[in-house]
């Protein structure tokens, strides 16, 4: 990651007590944070009921998770990472500001998802 991937709200550029989530957007995966579990398995659950769908748009799919998770956050980052070919991501990130942010955004979201 790189300094813009910083935490808001205490600055460490490592995982914290604040990051909701980290998704890969290049490859449309979830990375890490308090909603990472959750995430994943509704992204999972989108694709199985759409693996057999011709009009299934991906990328439009999971940009509207993210918004989802975008309206539960109080913050969020973007940053690149560059590798060689074929292994350069952006990554976005969602921070809540407390740890009761935290805990009311995985309850509203597990309420939304059931």
């Amino acid at each position: 990651m790189n300094e813009d991937d910083a935490c808001p709200f205490c600055n460490s550029e490592d995982d914290c007590n604040h990051l909701l989530l980290r998704v890969d957007l290049t490859f449309r995966y979830a990375v890490s944070g308090a909603l990472y579990d959750d995430f994943r398995a509704k992204w999972g659950d989108i694709l199985d009921e759409n693996a057999e769908s011709a009009d299934f748009d991906e990328g439009e799919a999971f940009s509207a998770l993210l918004d989802h998770v975008a309206c539960l956050a109080d913050a969020e980052s973007y940053s690149e990472f560059e590798g060689g070919p074929g292994q350069s991501s952006d990554y976005q990130a969602f921070y809540c500001s407390s740890e009761k942010s935290i805990s009311k955004a995985l309850a509203t979201w597990r309420q939304d998802n059931l």
